[in-house]
Formats: C-alpha cells, sequence, structure tokens
C-alpha cells in the first residue's frame, strides 16, 4: 500500500531550454541540461512490498521521515530510520519501499542530466551546486534532529511554486532545488569536517564497513561512491589493510555471527538476516568457509 503526494516534472534547465527564464546555471557541464524527473514530496508505504529492485538513468535523494525497516540498495538490505538520507547513482540498484513489515514515510528528489553517458558521483554533482568540497563523504549518512527540524520549511519551498507555470514559478522551484542541494551539502561537509583531517577516503571507507558491515552497499557501489574504481578500492584497501574490502567485511559478519551464536538464543536464519545475508544456506556456507565450522557448532 502506498500513498503519495507525487509531482511529475520533466523540467530540464539549461542553454535554449523552456525560453529565455530558463536558468542556465542549473546546468551541468558534464552532463548538459539538468532535468528534474519528480520530487516525492510525501511518500508513505506500509511494507512488507513486493517491489522488485532496479535501476534507471536518474540520481535520487531520499530523506526518510519515518522508517525502521529495511530497503534493499545494490543486492543488499539497508536498516532505515528516522534521519537517514540515501543519494543513489544511476547505477545503484535500488528499492525504497519497506522490505519488513511496517510504515515509512519519505521524501525523494528525482533528476538526470541530458548527457548519461558518463553520470559523476552524487557527491560531485552536489559540489557542482553549492561549491561544498565533498571529496571522501559517502551518499549514505544520518541527518541529526536539528537538521531534521528545517525538512518541512525545505519541502514547502520546493511545493510553492508547483506547478511551475510561469517564469517566476520556474525561479521559484530552481531556487527550492538548489537550497535543497545546500541543506544536503552542508550536513554532508559538517560530517566530514567532524573526521581526523588526514583520513582518506579508503580510511572512510574502511570506518564505514566497520558501522555497516551488515547493511551497507555492494563492494562496487562503496567503491563508486569515494570516486575510484572497484579494482583501485580493492588494490589500495589491500595495500592499507592487507584484506580485500570484501573479506574484510566478510569477516566482521562471521565475527558478529559468533558473538551472536554464543551470547544469545536467536535462531540460526534469524542471525543470517540481521547480518545481511539472504537465507541461511548462504550464511552457513559462509561461515564454514571463514571458520572450518558449521554454525551450529559454536552454540554452548
Amino acid at each position: 500500500m502506498s500513498v503519495s503526494d507525487v509531482y511529475p516534472m520533466e523540467i530540464s534547465y539549461g542553454p535554449g531550454r523552456r525560453g529565455p527564464h530558463a536558468p542556465d546555471m542549473m546546468a551541468h557541464p558534464p552532463g548538459g541540461e539538468f532535468q528534474l524527473m519528480h520530487l516525492n514530496l510525501f511518500e508513505t508505504n506500509e511494507g512488507p512490498t513486493r517491489s522488485r529492485e532496479h535501476f534507471h538513468d536518474v540520481y535520487h535523494i531520499v530523506i526518510f521521515e519515518e522508517a525502521d525497516n529495511q530497503i534493499r540498495l545494490n543486492g543488499e538490505l539497508l536498516d532505515t530510520h528516522r534521519g537517514l538520507c540515501v543519494m543513489t547513482h544511476p547505477e545503484d540498484s535500488h528499492c525504497f519501499p519497506p522490505k519488513r513489515p511496517g510504515r515509512t514515510v519519505y521524501h525523494a528528489l528525482t533528476f538526470r542530466f541530458a548527457d548519461m553517458d558518463a553520470p559523476p558521483p552524487a557527491t560531485e554533482v552536489l559540489t557542482h551546486y553549492t561549491g561544498i568540497d565533498l571529496r571522501g563523504a559517502l551518499p549514505r549518512f544520518t541527518l541529526p534532529e536539528t537538521a531534521m527540524l528545517r525538512l518541512p520549511g525545505l519541502l514547502a519551498a520546493l511545493r510553492s511554486p508547483l506547478p511551475p507555470r510561469n517564469a517566476i514559478a520556474e525561479a521559484r522551484l530552481h531556487q527550492a532545488i538548489l537550497g535543497l542541494f545546500l541543506f544536503v551539502a552542508e550536513q554532508l561537509s559538517a560530517g566530514i569536517a567532524t573526521r581526523p583531517p588526514d583520513r582518506s577516503p579508503i580510511e572512510a571507507a574502511h570506518a564505514y564497513l566497520d558501522a555497516h558491515y551488515a547493511d551497507g552497499p555492494s563492494i562496487a557501489a562503496l567503491a563508486r561512491d569515494i570516486g575510484v574504481t572497484p579494482a583501485h578500492f580493492g588494490r589500495a584497501f589491500r595495500e592499507r589493510y592487507g584484506v580485500s574490502p570484501g573479506r574484510y567485511r566478510d569477516q566482521l559478519r562471521i565475527d558478529a555471527a559468533v558473538n551472536l551464536l554464543q551470547h544469545s538464543d536467536l535462531l540460526i536464519k534469524t542471525i543470517a538476516y540481521e547480518l545481511g545475508y539472504p537465507d541461511s544456506s548462504t550464511f552457513s556456507k559462509a561461515f564454514r568457509r571463514h571458520t572450518g565450522r558449521a554454525p551450529l557448532s559454536y552454540r554452548r
């Protein structure tokens, strides 16, 4: 079940588009004209849903307001909560409706560029429009409650000029979009500022795996998030930590599984699910591969 407050826009901002009043500054040099596809200013879903993971040539900026649930992102389950902000790249597969019973409420802005042959990372797009350096930032983070309290005003600014029927309304919508970009970029930048100043993108990815080994993105998506190829990410990570990023994440999951097996009464299938495995069989195979033993052998 889904209740939406959706505005399909398909408005292009760029040289020669929609008359002389089109704000040319919205054009992105590598990709050309900016195309606003739609605004989900209020999306409510009751889970679990049967929606399938998919991807398409657009960017999404999604902010969850009520969301103690899970979504799918790049083949993985991602835990959601109030304040979670997810920016997806055109190559990210995703399914935002909840996968578990319960309600989620989120707000989303969807856009693309005229030329999507080599779409830049979402953080690079924000840097282009705001001037805020977001190198090393990951496009999944939690907005503090102080920022969430500002969100209704930003949504109202987006809603007020809809639908844009003249130059003034389009200019206001353009201003509201840039306001949302600036809001997200400021929060991302604040997170970067609290990190040790010498921490590299590889170290940021390592810290992200430490915190999100059970629900994070695929290794390829994480590489893209920090602006490198999967091959480069794997080499740099291995040089820095002596192990591949995939094996490091797997070991974190197995260590957590051992702890749960020894200190909880959770079922094997529940542990598998909580640690990001699709089923108990996949979990058991991975567990045996890393430990040489079956999960049940760790039960006291």
